[in-house]
């Protein structure tokens, strides 16, 4: 009994072993693809970001030229 237990546990070993290597390539596969729409969201994050810099930016450069026109017109007067 027990040898025809040890035969059978012996036949099934190679395929615990594939389902093993398979289950492991899939979670692999699995943690790639988050990890990638984790980077692309960084991606997207930092492209917001220097958008909103550059808009400050923008807008801080506007209000120096506006504020300069408006100390020109306050020495003329």
């Amino acid at each position: 009994m027990m040898d025809t237990l040890f035969k059978i546990l012996k036949d099934l070993m190679p395929l615990q072993i594939a389902a093993l290597i398979v289950i492991v390539v899939y979670f692999l596969k699995v943690f790639k693809d988050i990890s990638t729409v984790f980077v692309n969201l960084a991606k997207q994050q930092a492209e917001y970001m220097k958008q909103r810099v550059d808009s400050v930016g923008k807008t801080a450069g506007i209000f120096e030229r506006t504020v300069t026109h408006q100390e020109r017109d306050l020495k003329r007067l």
